[in-house]
């Protein structure tokens, strides 16, 4: 059975809640949400605290204010799951996200995945190719490999840089991922059903 380990990092908003009870029904006891506050943050103690759940890992780190991109970093390395997913907190994890992971991973092991999301400017991603523009860090499931994972960067198009970054470490690179046609994930802007909350098809 596969396992998989979800990062989070958090800035403590009250839609992390809703991101993890969305989350955590679709889990089993194998697998690990790893939710790490940008410095201090009350609200999300608060949260992680009141829904209880074991496989909730809560840390803080140093207040940063760089889009949570050094505690993925950090959450990488104590990853124990055998794929990793990132999930912002505002994010909506749609009924069958795990599920979906961890078919493709049985069926493609050791290859990264690239599933569908529903984003502010429509579905990602739109053709089967790794662009700037044409996926996000939440669409990317790579295997914990540590010599094959790349870095979150210090900037904005940190995903891109991790995504790029990790697909270097692969022989064939492009041919190694598997281009999932499910959408799984929703950016907490576009709402559950994309863009604004409208549903997209």
């Amino acid at each position: 059975m596969t396992r998989i380990s979800v990062i989070t990092p958090t800035i403590g908003r009250a839609s992390l809640k809703r991101m993890l009870n969305g989350l955590l029904p679709q889990l089993t006891e194998e697998d690990e949400v790893l939710v790490i506050g940008d410095g201090d943050q009350p609200n999300a103690r608060k949260i992680v605290e009141e829904i209880s759940s074991k496989l909730v890992c809560y840390w803080e780190m140093p207040l940063t204010r760089n889009y949570g991109n050094p505690q993925r970093n950090e959450a990488i390395l104590r990853a124990k799951g055998d794929y990793i997913c990132f999930v912002d907190d505002d994010d909506w994890v749609l009924p069958k996200y795990v599920e979906t992971i961890k078919r493709h991973a049985s069926e493609n092991s050791g290859r990264p995945l690239m599933v569908k999301m529903n984003a502010f400017c429509g579905v990602l991603w739109r053709q089967p190719q790794p662009s700037y523009g044409n996926m996000s860090g939440q669409m990317f499931i790579p295997p914990n490999l540590p010599s094959r994972l790349g870095k979150w960067s210090g900037k904005y198009a940190a995903d891109f840089d991790f995504i790029w970054g990790t697909l270097n470490k692969y022989p064939d690179r492009e041919r190694s991922i598997v281009w999932c046609e499910e959408i799984i994930v929703s950016q907490g802007w576009a709402g559950p059903g994309g863009a604004g909350g409208i549903e997209i098809k």
